[in-house]
């Protein structure tokens, strides 16, 4: 018994399509880390353009630019822990909540940054006098998270 004319289309169809999400996924296997660097870059400039906005004290454009560049070298060469990137990107994800990073906010971000950042990788000075963890309620020093075990026995 042979396929309809309807049905035949609908197979070709079908594995055209399949086909065609078989090349896309090749193609992004092929180049996931420019994608990676284009989020990253992207997820940076939005990082700085918000904390900008409303800039901390003792900061400039510039030394939050120089920061931000600071941090996305740390990245790329992975100097930086991947637990305080974690706590980095949550800490942003919690300041953008209300769709604004106020001063308070984003002088916490940039000195999580500048922490997790090899110590000399920031000039001096693009650093302000830091606002103490202890002085921003609701934040959690990182020094104080919890580890995992490295094994469990």
């Amino acid at each position: 018994m042979a396929m309809s004319k309807g049905c035949t289309i609908a197979l070709v169809v079908f594995a055209i399509f399949i086909l065609l999400l078989i090349i896309g996924a090749v193609v992004i296997w092929i180049n996931k880390d420019k994608i990676a660097e284009a989020s990253l870059d992207y997820m940076i400039k939005a990082a700085e353009r918000e904390i900008v906005a409303d800039l901390p004290d003792g900061y400039t454009p510039e030394s939050v630019h120089r920061i931000m560049v600071a941090f996305k070298d740390g990245i790329k060469n992975k100097e930086i822990d991947d637990r305080e990137i974690g706590a980095i990107a949550a800490t942003f994800q919690s300041a953008i909540k209300d769709k604004k990073i106020d001063k308070i906010e984003g002088a916490h971000i940039l000195q999580l940054i500048v922490q997790a950042l090899p110590p000399g990788t920031v000039p001096a000075d693009s650093l302000p006098g830091q606002v103490p963890v202890d002085s921003m309620p609701g934040r959690i020093p990182i020094d104080s998270l919890q580890t995992a075990p490295d094994s469990v026995t």
